[in-house]
């Protein structure tokens, strides 16, 4: 005989415990689930994001690129330099024409 509160032991039912562990199993692996879908479109939110950040420094680099472009037209340097009051450098001496320090004149 089994006994119970009084002393006894209740039977316990294989069908039972089995279904509670399977329910177990089933909880962990939804959970488990659930967060790998929440990892999922987090990092898809922040690829997202960071898409359009590389858009607009795409969009910022290529303006800068046409106005770089711009700047180093050899008509536009010459327009700067006259308006500055530049000339052009003639008969001019280097320092350092044959890898030397200082050169006898």
């Amino acid at each position: 005989m089994n006994k119970t509160t009084s002393g006894y032991a209740l039977p316990i039912n294989p069908i039972l415990v089995s279904n509670v562990i399977l329910l177990g199993i089933v909880g962990l692996l939804l959970s488990f689930y659930i967060v790998q879908a929440n990892m999922i479109a987090a990092d898809k939110y922040k690829v997202r994001i960071l898409t359009e950040k590389l858009t607009i420094l795409n969009e910022a680099r290529t303006s800068l690129a046409a106005e770089m472009s711009k700047s180093e037209d050899p008509s536009t340097l010459m327009e700067f330099a006259r308006s500055k009051g530049m000339v052009q450098a003639m008969n001019i001496g280097y320092v350092f024409e044959n890898g030397n320090v200082a050169l006898k004149r």
